[in-house]
């Protein structure tokens, strides 16, 4: 399911999680505007908020109308109309596919609506196999990035379940 589409600058920005992959574009446009790309192969992702992060996905969904308007909000730079490089695509087309996930925080006096998610498309490229190539060669395995207090929390919760277990050998008095 697609997240929310940001319609008007927030008040502060949080990236949950952050994708990299090749992606095939499946052609057409879904009755409400989007347009789907299925994850074939990621190239890095990175954990950054366990609570709210998606994992690893399948699919990509971009909604197509509000695609430009919501990266000139988010982004520091838009090279390249997102609706511009989707219209040369064609169904089957290898690409690159950078995108983050954002927890945003909006100024309203409605406390349910002040908080939301939203997908941000970095970078969308038409691949062609040499460049695909050259990808796979820099990244053979995915690089997945966990924030390094999750990785010692878990360390700390499983040896503290390890030692659990065990009752405490003393000194034997004689």
């Amino acid at each position: 399911m697609p997240s929310q589409v940001l319609r008007s600058a927030p008040v502060a920005t949080d990236v949950v999680s952050a994708h990299s992959c090749v992606a095939v574009y499946k052609e057409g446009t879904s009755a409400d505007g989007f347009v789907r790309f299925a994850v074939d192969r990621y190239l890095k992702y990175a954990h950054l908020f366990p609570e709210l992060a998606s994992g690893l996905v399948k699919e990509f969904v971009l909604p197509l109308a509000s695609a430009d308007a919501q990266t000139a909000i988010l982004a520091d730079d838009a090279a390249a109309s997102l609706t511009a490089v989707v219209s040369g695509l064609r169904d089957g087309d290898r690409v690159e596919l950078d995108w983050l996930q954002i927890r945003i925080e909006m100024d309203t006096a409605v406390d349910a609506h002040r908080f939301g998610l939203v997908e941000q498309c970095q970078k969308l490229a038409k691949l062609d196999a040499d460049a695909e190539a050259r990808l796979l060669a820099e990244f053979p395995q995915p690089q997945i990035m966990i924030r390094k207090q999750q990785k010692e929390a878990a360390a700390a919760k499983e040896t503290k379940e390890k030692a659990g277990g065990k009752k405490k050998k003393g000194k034997k008095k004689r």
